[in-house]
């Protein structure tokens, strides 16, 4: 059943992709990363969603991840500016200098489609081939002990 659900929000994940290619100004590549920012965490919650009965079922594996703390406030930035501005609010937000940029998180595991790491931001192709690289995986139940 989970195809079925993932299967059009990726189409429109890929239609963005395509818009993105058609030459559009920089105010309308910021909407459509917003866009796709926003479908990506839409696509993460239906995810969330269907592991439920993997968690039921004791199936769900977990692992340990890499993620740019800059980059997921960047991005929670920009999915939020333009409604911040809407209301007459000013919305900040900063990593301190020095900080570790580099954290870790648990997540759910890539399995075969490997569908959570194509959802995941990145930077360059080969920084989202190095985060669906196999890892460590614990199941649920190990997770929650």
């Amino acid at each position: 059943m989970s195809h079925e659900i993932r299967t059009p929000m990726n189409g429109v994940l890929g239609m963005m992709e395509v818009l993105d290619r058609q030459g559009l100004d920089a105010a309308q590549r910021r909407t459509v990363a917003t866009m796709r920012d926003s479908a990506q965490a839409l696509l993460r919650i239906i995810d969330d969603v269907l592991d439920f009965s993997k968690i039921e079922a004791g199936r769900l594996e977990m692992e340990a991840a890499p993620f740019s703390l800059s980059g997921l406030i960047d991005g929670v930035m920009s999915t939020f500016q333009a409604q911040a501005a809407a209301k007459g609010l000013m919305l900040t937000g900063a990593v301190d200098p020095g900080s570790d940029d580099t954290l870790i998180a648990m997540r759910r595991g890539c399995g075969r489609s490997c569908s959570t790491c194509s959802a995941m931001r990145s930077n360059s192709p080969s920084a989202a081939a190095s985060r669906c690289a196999p890892r460590r995986r614990r199941s649920a139940a190990a997770a929650r002990a």
